[in-house]
């Protein structure tokens, strides 16, 4: 979940801000990401600059506007905080927090907290870091590092095995699957998005929101077994992800069980 806060008064952070946004260079994207795409569609890349070169590029045009950002990552029982803070000069500032599940496992937070401070970085400021894939995102295609991963839930009552991860809508396979296996599988292939640095946060949100209508569809699957804690174990995954996005989910009538 996103929280965004600002000062009483923002007319001189709002003005300052805009003078540097006129100001900005070009960032360099000096990251390359090959993208297989799927059958019978090219293959493509792209390039994306990381926190680091973001941060060199715009630097001395915020200390010539009076600006300056700061980020703090706070961590708690529940999980972590990215509070990313502009300040300017004159004590008017503008705050966003975004929270991030809690993780055992150290590689994946660091994974975690670089997407989230690289997106809420460029989120304060308006800067936009990547290159347009949206339109080659739509043939189906995916990069390396999320042919990967695992596959997330079919609409069908099976779902696929981990082989099949390199499809973004996998087609229902029947398999003798248990519904546990079912949801560890679901919440590794979460875990892998989260942890994705090479795709953008729209397609990440894009990508969990799909997924998560596709867990609904086995509402039925698990109810029938007497396993609707498992079912909501897996929409509460869902939602704390989109959450550490930025994004929330509207409650339905079955979410509420």
């Amino acid at each position: 979940m996103t929280t965004a806060i600002h000062s009483e008064q923002i007319n001189e952070i709002a003005k300052a801000l805009s003078n540097a946004q006129g100001e900005f260079p070009d960032i360099p994207k000096s990251k390359t990401v090959m993208v297989n795409s799927r059958e019978g569609k090219p293959s493509y890349s792209y390039k994306y600059a990381d926190l680091a070169d973001i941060i060199t590029a715009v630097r001395s045009v915020l200390q010539k506007s009076g600006l300056a950002v700061s980020q703090v990552v706070t961590g708690g029982h529940t999980g972590n905080l990215v509070t990313t803070i502009l300040m300017h000069e004159s004590g008017q500032f503008l705050r966003s927090e975004i929270a991030i599940d809690k993780y055992s496992n150290m590689q994946q937070l660091g994974s975690a907290l670089t997407y989230i401070r690289r997106y809420a970085y460029c989120g304060i400021l308006g800067i936009q870091a990547d290159e347009d894939d949206d339109a080659q995102n739509l043939n189906g295609s995916k990069s390396n590092k999320q042919q990967n991963q695992k596959t997330p839930p079919s609409s069908g009552k099976e779902a696929p095995p981990a082989n099949q991860a390199q499809q973004e809508n996998p087609t229902p396979k029947k398999e003798n699957k248990s519904l546990e296996d079912k949801l560890a599988d679901t919440k590794a292939w979460i875990e892998g998005v989260l942890e994705d640095e090479n795709i953008n946060q729209k397609d990440a949100i894009k990508k969990l929101t799909n997924c998560r209508n596709l867990w609904k569809g086995l509402y039925q699957e698990f109810s029938k077994a007497n396993k609707v804690a498992l079912y909501q174990d897996g929409l509460t995954q869902f939602d704390r992800a989109l959450g550490a996005l930025g994004h929330t989910e509207e409650t339905d009538e079955e979410d509420a069980f």
